[in-house]
C-alpha cells in the first residue's frame, strides 16, 4: 500500500481525471502542474502459486489466481456489478502481457488493473519469460469511495504446514 507518481499529461490522468478533485490533492497542487498523486493497493503472485507437497502437484500463478483475489477483496468492502474488461489502449499497460491482462471497471470508474507481466519486462529484469508474475493495483481512493459496510479481515493459518519430505523409520 502506498502512493504512485505520475507524471500530468499522462493517459492516466484522461482514464481518472477525477485524480485532481481528490481529498490527496491540495489547492495548489491542483492549480500548478504537478505530478499526479494515486493511492495504490499493489501485489505481486510469484511462481509457483503452491508448491509440490506429499498430496498436492505443483501449480503455477495464473491470471485467474490474482483475479480471485481482487474479487474477494472487492466482494468484502461490499462493492458490486465491478467487471474486468481488456485494455482499450495497450500503450497504457505496456508492461502487461496483452492477451492476459484486465483493466477492472465499476460504471465508467477504473479500479484498477491485472495481468501476467510482459516477457520482454521479464526477460529485463532476468525473471523467467514463460513463468511470468501476475501484477495488480488497485486504486485506494476509488475502493473506499465506494466502500459498503464493515470490512473483516481473516487470516487464514493451516494446521499442518506444508512439508517436503516425509520420513519414516521403523
Amino acid at each position: 500500500v502506498g502512493r504512485g507518481y505520475f507524471a500530468a499529461d499522462t493517459d492516466v490522468e484522461a482514464q481518472m481525471p477525477y485524480i485532481r478533485q481528490g481529498r490527496h490533492c491540495s489547492p495548489r497542487a491542483r492549480e500548478e502542474n504537478r505530478p499526479l498523486e494515486i493511492n495504490l493497493i499493489s501485489g505481486i503472485l510469484d511462481q509457483p502459486f503452491s508448491a509440490k507437497t506429499w498430496n498436492h502437484g505443483l501449480q503455477l500463478t495464473d491470471f485467474y489466481h490474482g483475479k480471485q483475489i481482487i474479487c474477494n477483496t472487492l466482494n468484502k468492502m461490499g462493492l458490486k456489478d465491478y467487471r474486468f474488461e481488456r485494455p482499450q489502449e495497450e500503450s497504457l499497460f505496456p508492461f502487461l502481457h496483452p492477451g492476459q491482462s484486465a483493466v477492472i471497471y465499476q460504471n465508467k470508474r477504473m479500479l484498477g488493473y491485472i495481468g501476467h507481466l510482459h516477457p520482454e519486462v521479464a526477460a529485463n529484469y532476468d525473471l523467467d519469460m514463460q513463468l511470468s508474475p501476475v501484477v495488480f493495483e488497485l486504486f485506494i481512493d476509488q475502493l473506499i469511495e465506494n466502500f459498503d459496510g464493515d470490512l473483516e479481515i481473516n487470516s487464514e493459518a493451516k494446521p499442518f504446514p506444508a512439508t517436503t519430505r516425509d520420513l519414516a523409520i521403523v
